[in-house]
């Protein structure tokens, strides 16, 4: 006789008190009831129910046992729930916020992987570079966020996905007409293209052999998007602060060349934010993980770079981006990615 089919009807008898309620309720005889606590019992070496004509009642034994036996149940009942919904195909609606620059280069290509394995999760991507807007996950609605900045705001959870370096940079048509710079200082007499987010009280900080550089900067185009500082960049118009994963091809076809190469600029963390949840979306876990797994290595690092579609071009405007058809070709709604437009982005004060 199965020992789980015998747990259950003796917890069942021990509540109901009554072998012929039991008996209904598992559509089997009285007989059969008494026969599966009989066996039970047998099992035991103890008895766990007294019968007579008129009452059914629990032993010591049974009490003690009946304890362990619920216990069992509820877990068994747990990890059985859990497994099915792990073989259960994961669906609904998650909202994902990234930065402009690395959602139009990568993030949309991961989604589109993330689709393949997950076809009933539909993704609604937000894009916007200022990162100020990032945290404001609740009230804006935002499931998740991925943020390239230091995460100031502990009432989230944060998961690092990346380090990502910043290089200076320039067109070789803009040293046609100016000189290159030998030390930080130089910077000073350039014409610097500015991030609103990226650039402290209009100065950029440099670093070598552990000795840090503030320089003062300036130039005659700021912005808070680097897809347009890397378009006036190729252009010859200055030199710009720019992060590898929006560079790296054009310092490798030397469309653009680094600036200041034996000095570093501080590197700036690449995370997954999202609400804290104890009981965090399925939907939600799943791709972030994802993500973890997609930025590891980090897809501008030369191992991944050969990798991974080139979606930025010379001759094509930076803020192109190609969206993933909704259904995939499939009769009915599955899974899809959508490209909300760009939240309009306030500039920080004294900025």
């Amino acid at each position: 006789m199965d020992q789980l089919k015998l747990i259950q009807t003796f917890v069942r008898v021990a509540h109901s008190a009554s072998f012929a309620a039991v008996a209904e309720e598992m559509r089997v005889s009285r007989a059969m009831v008494s026969k599966h606590i009989q066996d039970l019992e047998q099992q035991l070496g103890a008895q766990l129910l007294s019968r007579t004509t008129r009452r059914v009642s629990i032993t010591a034994a049974g009490r003690e046992f009946l304890i362990s036996a619920e216990r069992i149940l509820s877990e068994l009942d747990e990890v059985q729930d859990r497994i099915t919904l792990t073989q259960r195909s994961p669906s609904g609606v998650l909202r994902v916020r990234a930065p402009h620059s690395l959602g139009v280069q990568y993030i949309e290509p991961i989604i589109a992987d993330f689709h393949q394995h997950y076809p009933d999760i539909r993704i609604v991507l937000q894009v916007a570079d200022f990162p100020s807007n990032s945290l404001d996950l609740i009230k804006s609605g935002i499931d998740l966020a991925i943020h390239l900045a230091p995460v100031p705001d502990s009432t989230y959870m944060a998961r690092n996905l990346a380090q990502v370096p910043w290089y200076l940079c320039a067109a070789p048509s803009y040293f046609e007409r100016h000189e290159t710079p030998r030390q930080p200082e130089d910077l000073s007499k350039h014409n610097c293209l500015i991030h609103l987010a990226q650039t402290v009280d209009e100065h950029w900080r440099l670093s070598k052999n552990e000795v840090q550089t503030s320089v003062r900067v300036s130039g005659t185009i700021t912005a808070d998007s680097v897809l347009v500082l890397r378009a006036a960049t190729l252009r010859g118009a200055g030199i710009a602060s720019l992060p590898a994963f929006c560079v790296m091809e054009d310092l490798d076809t030397g469309r653009l060349i680094r600036v200041l190469e034996d000095y570093s600029i501080p590197q700036r963390p690449l995370c997954a934010i999202y609400p804290p949840n104890r009981l965090l979306p399925r939907r939600t876990r799943l791709f972030i993980d994802f993500l973890a797994e997609a930025f590891d290595p980090p897809p501008w690092s030369a191992e991944r770079r050969r990798h991974f579609p080139t979606l930025l071009r010379t001759d094509q405007p930076p803020e192109s981006v190609v969206a993933m058809p909704a259904s995939h070709g499939k009769a009915r709604r599955r899974a899809s990615v959508s490209l909300a437009p760009t939240l309009p982005v306030a500039r920080r004060a004294g900025k």
